[in-house]
């Protein structure tokens, strides 16, 4: 069980950073290393690990697109921090990732053509990878967070209201 640590500048609420706009790029910063660290962990051109193989890559591939536990949940982030505050975390990100599917492919990062760079963010049916950079698509999902949250703060009150207005009026009339 982790212990809610408040600081002046911030803590951490339900996993999102809450507080100063330093103290929230810091810790969406520290999650890109933490990234950084898992991509070096599993990158097979600078490990020989006999666990390295295509099933294994594509699990990992897997986790870091996906939401959910692991180093993929930067998108959580990215859904709970303001965008002016992920914007440098973001592009890191998105710099890693091209980078560790470079070293797949074995293309060095620096050769890349644009076009290259692109097929790592184009969607399959234009015959890229699929994987939206994450500093492009930080301003949806703050947007598409703070417009599920409206819609679900706003069923909270409407089952508030339809309660309440049963006890105004006492219990159904029996049938």
């Amino acid at each position: 069980r982790k212990e809610l640590k408040i600081t002046e500048e911030g803590t951490v609420v339900v996993g999102t950073p809450v507080g100063t706009p330093a103290y929230e790029t810091q810790v969406v910063t520290e999650r890109v290393r933490d990234l950084r660290s898992y991509l070096e962990l599993i990158n097979p051109a600078k490990t020989t690990s006999l666990l390295h193989g295509q099933t294994y890559l594509a699990w990992h591939l897997f986790r870091l697109t996906a939401p959910g536990p692991g180093p993929g949940r930067l998108t959580h982030w990215l859904r709970g921090v303001h965008p002016a505050h992920t914007k440098q975390p973001a592009e890191e990100a998105d710099s890693l990732l091209q980078g560790f599917l470079a070293d797949i492919l074995g293309i060095t990062t620096e050769s890349l053509r644009e076009r290259e760079k692109l097929i790592f963010h184009e969607y399959t049916e234009k015959g890229g990878l699929g994987i939206l950079p994450r500093a492009r698509a930080r301003h949806g999902a703050y947007l598409g967070s703070l417009l599920l949250t409206g819609r679900a703060w706003r069923r909270g009150w409407e089952k508030q209201i339809l309660l309440r207005r049963s006890d105004y009026n006492g219990p159904p009339p029996a049938s």
